[in-house]
């Protein structure tokens, strides 16, 4: 028998049960699994789990929330494939001094920040992934400017959101990716 996303473990019957992960999409011939897109999306899954509701209506709402985090997931695969081919690193100080100046542009202390972002569904290791991804990102996009483009990256927002979704839609068509149904855990 087999079990999706289960823990490894014995039956009633004494006979073992064996984990699949399944496989959501292949970006660029490596694998994004289901349990990728379920750690991926943690704070959307924390809020539905949260939710409280029935059985159906908690397995549509999750349904739900992993399909519609697929896309981010398989862009942040594009993004960290770039930064490794690129030779950019995004170290553990780059993502604190990133907290640390969101918190005080915020007016908050750590704590209070933590609790704001776990009422969103977000614990402190999400906050910090979050940020991780969203600097990989700007480094690829900021180190590829050049190479597509004329003039000083974007200093705006709104510029660099068209920039990113630009670039995205580029690597898209340059890369072999494969979406398959999603199946919730």
């Amino acid at each position: 028998m087999l079990g999706l996303l289960g823990a490894p473990g014995a039956r009633a019957d004494g006979r073992q049960v064996r984990s699949v992960d399944a496989i959501v999409a292949v970006v660029d011939g490596a694998p994004l699994t289901s349990h990728q897109l379920r750690s991926h999306a943690a704070p959307q899954v924390r809020l539905v789990e949260r939710a409280n509701k029935p059985g159906p209506e908690r397995d549509a709402a999750m349904l739900r929330a992993l399909t519609q985090d697929l896309e981010p997931a398989i862009d942040d695969r594009l993004f960290e494939n770039a930064v490794r081919s690129r030779g950019v690193a995004v170290d553990a100080a780059m993502v604190d001094a990133t907290l640390a100046e969101m918190q005080r542009s915020q007016g908050v202390s750590g704590a209070d920040f933590d609790v704001a972002a776990w009422d969103g569904g977000y614990t402190h290791q999400d906050t910090v992934d979050w940020v991780r991804r969203a600097l990989i990102a700007q480094r690829v996009l900021v180190v590829d400017w050049p190479r597509e483009h004329d003039g000083p990256f974007p200093s705006e927002g709104a510029a660099q959101d068209g920039y990113k979704r630009e670039w995205l839609a580029k690597r898209k068509r340059e890369v072999c990716i494969e979406r398959r149904v999603v199946v919730p855990p």
